[in-house]
């Protein structure tokens, strides 16, 4: 009990804190959407890159977390979309909508910093793993799923080819920061140079 509380109360104290901060007005507007800009911008991808380019992934076996991460994050979102439809008789866009918030977790705000609290630089490895595919793989699906939804509902301007739908979700892909921090981290790490920086001897003060 003492170390469940040891690593959930700093993360969510953190999150109660901002609350009290923005209930109190103690900062303006405009600084929270500046602290939520270089959160997402900057902290964030430069998490990840710290993570796969440091992490080591010797023996770690990705499908092993991969399959059973998407097949419960697809019966959420399966049962979100068939609960919003049928229970509350909505459209298939708002179905989409549904399942989607049944199926997201907050991996990257929440799991990432519960998991290196919890299991250290342990932890680092499958979190890397599930954050590097979880979001290209997400945004493929639900441009596929959006653009279904829209001509079940009628209201679909147009349907757009297979290539014009990759590219768009390529470039979205391609300026997403936290797919550049992914991209840095892996190419650090393929060009070797993460285990050039922990091998390279401190800089002496002496000198």
């Amino acid at each position: 009990m003492k170390q469940m509380v040891a690593v959930v109360l700093p993360v969510f104290g953190l999150i109660a804190i901002g609350y009290a901060v923005a209930g109190l007005r103690l900062l303006r507007q405009e600084s929270g959407e500046a602290l939520a800009d270089f959160v997402f911008a900057v902290a964030i991808p430069l998490l990840i890159f710290r993570t796969l380019a440091l992490a080591d992934f010797s023996g770690a076996s990705p499908w092993l977390m991969w399959i059973p991460f998407f097949a419960v994050f697809a019966m959420n979102w399966m049962l979100g979309d068939v609960l919003i439809r049928r229970l509350f008789r909505r459209d298939a866009r708002a179905g989409l909508v549904g399942g989607i918030s049944s199926a997201y977790g907050n991996t990257v705000l929440l799991g990432i910093p519960l998991t290196l609290a919890a299991y250290g630089g342990d932890g680092a490895v499958p979190m890397a793993l599930i954050v590097a595919v979880h979001l290209p793989v997400m945004m493929v699906v639900s441009s596929v799923l959006i653009e279904r939804a829209l001509r079940r509902d009628g209201v679909s301007e147009g349907h757009l080819d297979a290539k014009t739908r990759a590219r768009n979700v390529l470039v979205t892909l391609v300026r997403s920061p936290i797919i550049i921090g992914m991209l840095a981290g892996a190419a650090w790490r393929a060009f070797g140079l993460a285990s050039a920086a922990i091998s390279a001897p401190a800089f002496s003060s002496a000198h």
